[in-house]
């Protein structure tokens, strides 16, 4: 493996493992210090999907509807989401993010943005459009694989 390429993936290696913690022990900093990594990880494809049955949000994060249950049922106690009834067919539940909830969405996204801020200003507007192209790939691969 070349020198570049060792780099690149001990870097996104770190990106990969620390991430995610990082974040969590941000956003344990502040009003959402009952929140764990898994549950984040299921506000974030709510709310991208805005209004979803377990089925969907399930299929986006690869889990069986049992486990995703388990999660919703301690975001429920939590405040952060809500199951209502579909007004079309009683049978199928809906899960919606609740104010609280949206409010962990937006820290979500402010964490992002922060964590953007730290690394671009720094780096000359170049840099700045190859990663943008370097990422955007990365991004179609991995969702492509998880497909």
């Amino acid at each position: 493996m070349e020198d570049t390429e060792k780099r690149v993936a001990y870097s996104f290696s770190q990106i990969c493992d620390q991430m995610t913690w990082v974040e969590e022990r941000y956003l344990r900093k502040g009003q959402f210090s009952d929140i764990t990594a898994k549950e984040l990880r299921v506000v974030i494809v709510i709310a991208q999907l805005e209004s979803a049955t377990a089925r969907h949000v399930a299929d986006r994060l690869h889990l069986t509807p049992g486990t995703l249950t388990v999660t919703i049922n301690r975001l429920n106690e939590k405040g952060y989401t809500t199951r209502t009834r579909d007004d079309s067919d009683r049978r199928v539940v809906m899960i919606r993010l609740t104010v609280r909830g949206r409010k962990l969405y937006r820290a979500h996204r402010e964490f992002q943005r922060e964590m953007l801020e730290l690394v671009m200003p720094e780096m000359p507007t170049s840099y700045q459009a190859s990663l943008a192209n370097g990422l955007e790939r990365l991004s179609a691969k991995i969702v492509a694989l998880g497909k």
